[in-house]
């Protein structure tokens, strides 16, 4: 930096470089909240279509060409928004009272965003491995997200226990 070096030579007194450096520190603040205002709201934007029990809204929540990666059984990797809209889709269509609720969120230095939450609803219809039955629900999982600097979702890696979602939908005894 260059308010540094002048520092270091006698170019630059003390009060000319914290008044640089809080300038800098103030600026970079204002962008931090101002990206991580954007995440929260691509989030909430995304959450709100689960909650809305909407897989073409959930679909628009990412890019063109987004990826949503369930590493849980059923193990899915569904690639562009048509393929999305049909896994989330057949989600929906098996608990179709299905609610999403954020526990916490937390962003990486990485600019990734960690997401703690719970999918409820009732076991309405099948889904793959388990025959509806009325059963209610209550699952507790992680995602991950890899967004644009608009908020759009490229990438959403989903983390479940399926032995605890199959407890929970009285599939497993």
């Amino acid at each position: 930096m260059s308010n540094e070096l002048d520092l270091l030579t006698g170019r630059l007194g003390w009060e000319e470089y914290r008044a640089a450096r809080d300038r800098f520190l103030d600026r970079f603040a204002r962008r931090t909240q101002l990206e991580q205002g954007r995440t929260t709201m691509g989030l909430h934007e995304f959450v709100e279509a689960w909650n809305a029990r909407d897989p073409e809204a959930i679909a628009a929540q990412f890019t063109p060409d987004g990826v949503r990666h369930q590493f849980a059984l059923p193990e899915a990797r569904l690639a562009g928004r048509d393929a999305i809209a049909q896994g989330v889709g057949a989600i929906i269509h098996a608990a179709p009272d299905a609610g999403l609720e954020v526990r916490s969120q937390s962003i990486g230095q990485d600019g990734r965003v960690t997401v703690e939450w719970t999918f409820t609803g009732t076991l309405e219809n099948d889904f793959p491995g388990m025959p509806a039955n009325g059963a209610t629900f209550s699952l507790p999982g992680i995602s991950v997200f890899t967004l644009t600097g608009d908020g759009l979702i490229t990438e959403e890696r989903v983390y479940w226990d399926t032995a605890t979602l199959l407890a929970a939908a009285e599939v497993l005894g």
